[in-house]
């Protein structure tokens, strides 16, 4: 029973994988280059973000996030009383360059684990 556990284990380790993280919304301000994170109430019919303070942007978010544009209609910025356009763009945790190249890794790590397993016998379920 102890190596069917293991076996079960490994393949649903191996299906997990699969998680989505979500992503979110955001202004990036094109002169400046700061990605602003903190909705308002739309102006001219496009999402606004709003800037009060230093936690309401994000400046380098190239550096941080992998950042992608949403649309080309763009979105506004609002300072105070001042309304600038921005590009309205998609943030967080979304599939970058180095993202694929995890499922080699993946099969890498189960080719071996199962290697692992058939050398000592365990994967023969009695």
């Amino acid at each position: 029973m102890n190596k069917f556990k293991i076996i079960t284990t490994l393949g649903i380790l191996f299906f997990i994988n699969n998680n989505n993280a979500n992503a979110a919304n955001g202004c990036v301000f094109a002169s400046s280059g700061n990605l602003y994170i903190t909705s308002t109430t739309s102006y001219n019919s496009l999402p606004t973000y709003v800037y009060n303070g230093a936690s309401d942007r994000v400046t380098s978010p190239n550096s941080v996030y992998c950042v992608q544009a949403i649309s080309t209609n763009g979105c506004y910025i609002k300072q105070n009383t001042t309304y600038s356009l921005g590009n309205y763009v998609s943030y967080g945790p979304l599939p970058c360059s180095i993202d694929d190249f995890i499922w080699v890794l993946i099969n890498v790590v189960m080719s071996r684990s199962c290697y692992f397993l058939y050398k000592r016998n365990i994967t023969t379920i009695s």
